[in-house]
């Protein structure tokens, strides 16, 4: 199934938008919120949003799961050539 970027983004971003609203206090959203927001383009993908779940521990959310997908999906050159930016 082919995924396209930019949709895929936004829905993240929707989504993570909500965790940010019923979790205020939480930094660590906010800065995913931040990487997800840099990436303009498929190329842009540097694994920031992978490295900061691992290293936060108090991050055990299903949106978790969903971003780290989004960045190993994209990241793969296999991937990221079929994907429509």
């Amino acid at each position: 199934m082919k995924k396209y970027f930019k949709t895929e983004k936004e829905k993240l971003q929707r989504e993570l938008n909500i965790e940010i609203e019923n979790y205020p206090q939480n930094d660590t959203l906010k800065s995913l919120k931040n990487i997800l927001d840099s990436y303009n383009r498929v190329k842009d993908i540097h694994k920031g949003m992978s490295y900061l779940i691992r290293d936060s521990f108090e991050l055990d959310l299903p949106i978790s799961e969903k971003l780290i997908d989004f960045e190993n999906y994209f990241s793969d050159y296999s991937n990221s050539i079929k994907s429509d930016e």
